[in-house]
This record gives C-alpha cells, structure tokens and sequence, in this order.
C-alpha cells in the first residue's frame, strides 16, 4: 500500500515519498517513518499558520504548522477596515458609486432646496432656458424623470430624505461596531463583536 514515509537523518526529516515500506530495503528501514502533516484548523481572519515543526518519534514522523494570533492592535485595525467595506457595500446598494456622481447629488440637491423656496408658482413659470441657466443639473430631470421643475426638485428632496434614514442606520453600525472592537481585549472577541453586525436595513 502506497503512503507517504519521511527518511530520518541526523534528528531530522531529509526527504518524504510516496511509497510502501514494504518497498525499503528491510536494513534501510530503521531510517524510515510513517509520515504525516497537521495543521490547526484557525480563523484567518485573526490568524496565520506558522512552521512546520518537525515531530519526529520511534513509529512516525509529522510536520505540524501551528495558528499564531495576530497582534490585538493589528487585527482591530483590519476590522475596523472590515467595517468600513461591508458599510460601503450596504450604501451602493441605494446609492450610485463615484466621487463624480457623489458631487452630481449635492449640486441637484442644493438647486432642489433653492426651487423649493422659490416657490411652486415661480418655479414652473421659468422657460427652459432659465431652468438650465439657474438650476442646470436639476432642469435635466424634466420632463424625463419629472414633468416641471418643481417635481423634479421634489423628488429629489424626497430622495434625499429618504437616504438621510438609510444613511443613519448604516452610520449607527459602523459606530457601534467600531466601539465593540475597540474594547475588545482578545482577537476573537474582535472577530465576534464583527460577526455580531448584521449587515441589512429593515
């Protein structure tokens, strides 16, 4: 039967085969042992396998990699890093991504505030030309998205305030997290208090 055997020598495993014992010459075999490797099952996360070791005894040999805990300040930061990633996600998931589009929302925004104290009246009395001259990245919106100025400022200010929730529930986790993991006193408390959020908007 083929099964993986390590050659002893000087105190140390010099080299590792698949093969039978039964294939060493029988005045070789003193030299050689069953063989096997371990590994401690870890969280990768909070952990890295160092080694091998080598654990040599009369009947077999094994090399063993050991979980090594990361250092506590270290795995707070990757966490926190963690926390940030997972809220961005949540955040695309109403918003678009983009610095550029990010700037577009202010500015339609910002005109959406200004048409509303203009009033309705005054508003949808402008001509198209004043709209894009006043209100350009607002006026874009109509009529495709809304049929007068005052609707469209409307609904973005609906929109807007309607994100101003999500935002909030999602801002409450990320603080709340990022303080969980700042008490924690051990890694794996680090990594709880993490799996501990639950990522969703009711």
């Amino acid at each position: 039967m083929t099964e993986q055997i390590a050659r002893i020598e000087d105190g140390r495993i010099a080299e590792v085969r698949f093969m039978s014992m039964q294939d060493v010459p029988e005045h070789k075999r003193y030299m050689w042992r069953p063989f096997a490797e371990e590994r401690e099952t870890y969280n990768t996360l909070i952990a890295d396998l160092v080694g091998p070791s080598e654990v040599i005894s009369d009947d077999a040999a094994k090399r063993v990699w050991k979980a090594q805990t990361r250092d506590l300040a270290l795995v707070k930061q990757q966490f926190r890093a963690l926390i940030d990633d997972r809220a961005e996600d949540l955040r695309l998931k109403y918003i678009t991504p983009g610095h550029g589009k990010a700037m577009t929302y202010r500015e339609k925004f910002e005109q959406a505030k200004a048409v509303e104290e203009l009033g309705e009246a005054a508003a949808n009395a402008l001509s198209e030309a004043e709209r894009i001259e006043n209100y350009p990245t607002l006026a874009a919106s109509v009529p495709i998205e809304a049929p007068t100025l005052w609707s469209a400022a409307q609904l973005v200010i609906d929109k807007a305030e309607q994100w101003a929730g999500t935002s909030y529930f999602i801002e409450i986790k990320v603080i709340q997290g990022k303080a969980e993991i700042d008490q924690a006193n051990t890694a794996e408390d680090v990594a709880s208090a993490f799996a501990a959020i639950t990522w969703s908007i009711e």
